[in-house]
């Protein structure tokens, strides 16, 4: 992505992801890539997914609320690869650090689907 290596994004410490100059528009830029990427190419979907997780994590003040959260739903719901449906679900759970976030979850379609992942992991160890 640009002149940031995903892996390195991944593997480097906090004080680089925190250090990163212009967050917003890296993120912008991740979320493009796994909307691109989700059904063609999963691995690159999945590490765009624990990248955004990251950056959200340590810049979640200065990115602020994503307003579309139930995109990300849905996107677990159409995803045939494990590991896209994985990540997508950490990305979740790392957006959910801002309230506002987590609100916008609270609806039929999220709550059955997580019901559903729930039970279903609980049954297929």
């Amino acid at each position: 992505m640009g002149k940031v290596y995903l892996r390195t994004f991944l593997e480097g410490g906090d004080s680089f992801v925190q250090h990163y100059e212009n967050p917003v528009r890296f993120f912008d830029l991740l979320m493009r890539r796994v909307l691109v990427n989700f059904a063609t190419q999963p691995s690159m979907a999945s590490i765009c997914c624990q990248c955004l997780g990251r950056l959200y994590q340590l810049h979640h003040l200065t990115i602020g609320i994503f307003d579309d959260m139930n995109e990300i739903v849905k996107l677990v719901t159409r995803s045939l690869s494990r590991e896209v449906r994985h990540a997508l679900l950490c990305l979740l759970q790392n957006m959910s650090i801002v309230e506002e976030n987590t609100e916008q979850l609270l609806n039929d379609e999220t709550v059955t689907l997580l019901s559903d992942i729930a039970s279903f992991a609980h049954t297929n160890p």
